[in-house]
């Protein structure tokens, strides 16, 4: 007998882990669509205002109208249930209304973000078979791509029906499929139907209590599946989505201001962009922001770090959401208190209705309360599987023991129970790590790596220093270390699966066991800086700003082209850095201008013009950066 067979709980504990624990039944509208609930907001604000973007409104009335001109034009290319329909663009009106309009045609949509490599955009359309490509006006269509390709703003959409579309769909359909990253170097398609989505925000258990009144941001990508919770949370109950531009999100004082601005009531943050969003909000003077609601997902919150916004916003609602694409956005729920602030764990919470979840060993036993084990989900979020990944869902979405006939996922994240039926999360059992809130596969990483030129091996690890944010290192063996790996990496991968650092090693160090010593990396220090540069400051300014970004980012030498961010900078670490040189020179840069002036040589280009600004404005900006230069030091201490 193997003694990993043997079930040693005693049947009150499995009884209060299945019953107790995992009490989340709940009844939910089953043969809803997402479309149909869209409509019937429809139906009660026609002319209420349902999306902002960049100064520009739109009424529930006239976004369904402009999606059902686009859903019939789909129509008229015998979109069906099943059928996949890309959508390449940028957060928009046109993005949204091109979602719907996928729906209202019988389709499932692909969001697929502009900004990703060629050869990441062909690969998801080719794998997913994609038969017609929606665009904006500003994403040319791939050359890979042979179907029907519709431009949003084409002016000949006007001539399509405004009427809502006859419904083909169940709520078993298809709704969207959302790519994530892959072990084996390719993404891998995650399908999620419309009952997943319809039950996480309508059943007879709720716990929000979300309205029409409510203004939500549209903050994340498309492709990121937090941005499916903001996009319906708003508009299937008759809300109000703000829509939330890339330079927008990375300057948190600009961020800080839309949030005022419009009197945003439901805010949605990885932690990473939050703890900027404090940074930020520390400097100001006010206190009158109107949200009800701050809800954390996509990576592990540091609970201790909350304190500050609570006493600022005691009314404030606090909760963090463990998630998983897979099993449609949320999982746990946990609302976080001054006490939570108090401790070290990593609380995710108690599963949402119509989601039970399950801490097993490698045998699939059930785990008592303070073992851990691997974190399984089960019930009506769970996804449909992989597209065209058979071996893979098996291996991922298996029979649930514990209920017969339900699937569960194997989420490959460790946890395990508290006595109260709440979750501690304790981090990844394999290589998935999660980096500004995206789930990253680092074999993936290791795989694009092993493609280039003179690479012989290569590992990528994530590094945390004290009171600094998570990144990615790749340890590189390579035969001549003068490829620009980031730039050649770039083609492949999108910006965020991109190391910040690449360190060259003569050999990867190995346990005795025979497996990688990571800590040995970790712990390897790099010869001559880890980046190459060629081109060396020459002037005195030049000069002392590549002191300045060395000593910032913790690097010994630099050159005039070398970008800050794939250095190792961040945004915590930009604003320091902006303190710095606005005192050195008596500038007034903007965290902005570090985005689009990154490197030495045009940041350089920048500072004397500011120099033209008044002692007053830049005395104030100094004073503000001081501020947040408090706020960042001194945070750990308090």
């Amino acid at each position: 007998m193997n003694l990993t067979d043997l079930n040693f709980m005693s049947s009150a504990e499995r009884e209060k882990i299945l019953q107790i624990f995992n009490d989340t039944d709940a009844d939910y509208p089953k043969d809803l669509t997402i479309h149909k609930a869209f409509e019937q907001q429809v139906q009660q604000r026609r002319n209420e205002i349902a999306v902002v973007s960049e100064g520009e409104e739109i009424t529930y009335g006239q976004l369904n109208e402009r999606a059902n001109q686009l859903a019939a034009s789909l129509r008229k290319h015998n979109i069906q249930p099943g059928h996949i329909v890309g959508i390449l663009a940028d957060k928009s009106m046109d993005m949204i209304a091109g979602i719907l309009a996928v729906l209202k045609a019988g389709g499932a949509y692909m969001p697929i973000d502009p900004s990703y490599p060629q050869e990441r955009i062909e690969y998801m359309l080719q794998d997913s078979g994609a038969t017609s490509l929606l665009l904006d006006e500003h994403s040319p269509a791939p050359d890979c791509f042979k179907g029907n390709v519709i431009a949003m703003n084409d002016p000949d959409l006007i001539h399509e029906s405004i009427s809502n579309p006859e419904h083909v769909n169940h709520s078993s359909d298809l709704a969207y499929i959302i790519y994530t990253s892959g072990s084996t170097g390719k993404p891998k398609g995650v399908m999620i139907e419309h009952r997943n989505v319809i039950r996480l925000f309508f059943n007879d258990r709720n716990l929000f209590d979300f309205s029409s009144t409510d203004v939500w941001t549209l903050f994340h990508s498309c492709c990121f599946d937090f941005s499916v919770w903001e996009m319906y949370g708003a508009l299937l109950h008759g809300g109000k989505l703000i829509v939330i531009k890339l330079d927008t999100a990375r300057d948190p004082h600009a961020f800080l201001k839309i949030l005022r601005q419009h009197q945003v009531t439901i805010l949605n943050q990885t932690p990473t962009a939050f703890y900027q969003l404090l940074v930020a909000e520390a400097s100001s003077r006010e206190r009158d922001l109107f949200l009800r609601y701050i809800i954390f997902g996509g990576e592990a919150l540091l609970l201790s770090k909350l304190k500050e916004w609570k006493q600022w916003y005691p009314h404030t609602k606090l909760i963090n959401m463990y998630g998983i694409t897979e099993t449609t956005v949320h999982v746990t729920f946990k609302e976080i208190t001054l006490d939570d602030m108090d401790t070290s764990i990593s609380n995710i919470g108690k599963p949402i209705p119509t989601l039970k979840v399950y801490v097993l060993d490698s045998s699939m036993n059930l785990l008592p309360v303070g073992v851990q084990g691997e974190l399984y989900v089960s019930g009506k979020g769970v996804a449909r599987g992989y597209l065209n990944r058979p071996d893979l869902t098996r291996e991922r979405f298996i029979d649930n023991p514990f209920e017969p006939g339900t699937m569960m996922y194997r989420t490959g994240d460790l946890a395990r129970w508290l006595p109260n039926g709440e979750l501690e999360y304790l981090g990844r059992a394999d290589q998935q790590v999660k980096i500004r809130g995206y789930r990253i596969e680092l074999g993936e990483i290791e795989v694009e790596l092993m493609k280039l030129d003179g690479v012989r091996e290569a590992i990528v690890l994530t590094k945390q220093e004290e009171e600094q944010l998570p990144q990615l290192i790749a340890y590189i063996v390579a035969d001549r270390a003068t490829v620009d790996f980031g730039s050649q990496l770039s083609k492949a991968l999108p910006s965020y699966m991109i190391p910040a650092q690449f360190i060259y090693v003569p050999s990867i160090p190995m346990t005795i066991n025979g497996k990688v010593d990571k800590q040995a990396l970790l712990e390897y220090k790099p010869q001559n800086g880890e980046k190459t540069t060629c081109s060396p400051p020459q002037t005195h300014m030049e000069k002392r700003l590549a002191e300045l970004w060395k000593s910032n980012i913790g690097i010994d030498t630099i050159g005039m082209d070398d970008r800050y961010f794939d250095l190792g900078g961040d945004s915590i670490r930009a604003i320091q850095l902006l303190h710095s040189m606005n005192r050195e020179f008596n500038s007034n840069l903007q965290l902005g201008d570090l985005y689009r002036y990154d490197s030495i040589r045009t940041i350089s280009q920048q500072i004397k013009p500011f120099n033209t600004h008044s002692d007053d404005a830049k005395q104030s900006k100094i004073q503000q950066l001081d501020q947040l230069k408090e706020q960042i030091l001194g945070g750990g201490k308090r």
